[in-house]
């Protein structure tokens, strides 16, 4: 079934066994705030995030969502955390590294949140939310940017191209 928005660049998390939700992403003309929930083969409108935001990453811990990271409307990285408690998406403590495009994941009864992009260089680096505390579990040298490469034949493609001078820890 379709959402009720169209939208790109979405985070997604389950909650509980049986609801899903998406958060922000990208309409092709502005980020969104806007969240569904598709529970019992239906989408639902869920209470909208504080901030609209694309390329956030989400995890679910102890119940309550968090949404971290993302592009904010004017094209900056967000270091902002948002938790949707009692129905209502409140500010959390924000991550220490800007990041959109990252990864979630909780262990342990850990957020963890790893690499994506930071305006200027990737995050090449992890961080851990613990307790109401962000802390980076690994910091590495930023990475390049990767260049765009594309070529034409009956059909065009394109992919990204990471040189790399010498050996990355990343």
């Amino acid at each position: 079934l379709p959402m009720r928005e169209a939208r790109r660049g979405a985070c997604a998390v389950q909650l509980g066994g049986d609801a899903v939700y998406i958060m922000g992403g990208h309409n092709g003309e502005s980020q969104l705030r806007s969240v569904e929930c598709f529970r019992g083969g239906v989408w639902r409108p869920a209470p909208p995030m504080r901030t609209a935001r694309s390329g956030a990453c989400a995890a679910v811990l102890g119940g309550r969502i968090f949404v971290m990271g993302g592009w904010d409307a004017a094209g900056a990285a967000l270091r902002d955390v948002e938790v949707l408690r009692n129905g209502k998406w409140r500010e959390a403590p924000p991550m220490i590294i800007a990041r959109s495009g990252a990864s979630a994941t909780v262990v342990d009864g850990a957020i963890t949140v790893t690499g994506g992009f930071g305006g200027v260089n990737s995050a090449c680096s992890a961080e851990r939310f613990r307790d109401g505390e962000w802390r980076v579990t690994r910091a590495a040298p930023p990475t390049p940017k990767p260049e765009r490469t594309c070529f034409s034949g009956r059909r065009s493609y394109c992919f990204d191209l990471l040189l790399l001078p010498g050996e990355t820890s990343c």
